[in-house]
């Protein structure tokens, strides 16, 4: 396989999952506000925003199969392969949380805000997941707290997409495989 196919099939990979994640952040902003306005002074809310984050996150790997079944993904052309359809958006992810905590280290505050903003619109199930540890009492620890929170929000969503797509893509090619074998006519 030649690295121009590889290329091409990582960008069309990393566009399957940027369409998808958009997708399914505006279905996440669309279901988290009127949750939030419902239950924010509740003192069960997380048992309200829990479930809600396990499914949108869960929809990735159904978004990751979806798109490799209608795209005809074949399985991955080796472990570098697969590494990089899973590290593209994860760098994408962690680096947006770098600048979020070079904003904070750095008192830039309105910055900070607008990055928040722009994170709950642009990556609702990632934000999600980032609220809950950081307020959660057994896990919040601080500065630790928000790495672990945003090293799993940057790296869940592409990881269940990638193996969603992974999926997929030996369902096509077992497709593939049914489809080009011959037929045997015992009868002749």
């Amino acid at each position: 396989m030649k690295d121009n196919d590889i290329r091409v099939k990582r960008e069309a990979r990393l566009a399957g999952f940027a369409k998808s994640h958009f997708i399914i952040s505006g279905i996440g902003v669309l279901v988290l506000l009127p949750l939030y306005a419902a239950f924010s002074r509740s003192d069960h809310w997380s048992a309200v925003f829990v479930p809600v984050g396990c499914v949108l996150m869960l929809g990735y790997a159904l978004a990751g199969f979806l798109s490799g079944r209608k795209k005809q993904w074949g399985p991955f052309g080796g472990w570098k392969e697969g590494l990089w359809a899973f590290l593209d958006p994860a760098l994408i992810a962690w680096g947006w949380a770098a600048i979020v905590v070079l904003s904070l280290l750095l008192d830039a505050w309105a910055l900070m805000l607008i990055l928040f903003f722009a994170s709950m619109l642009l990556a609702s199930p990632s934000s999600l997941l980032v609220l809950l540890v950081i307020s959660s009492p057994t896990l919040q620890s601080g500065w630790l707290g928000f790495f672990l929170a945003a090293f799993l929000a940057g790296g869940l969503p592409p990881l269940l997409f990638f193996l969603g797509s992974l999926f997929a893509g030996k369902r096509n090619a077992r497709a593939r495989d049914t489809a080009e074998k011959p037929e045997c006519d015992f009868n002749a």
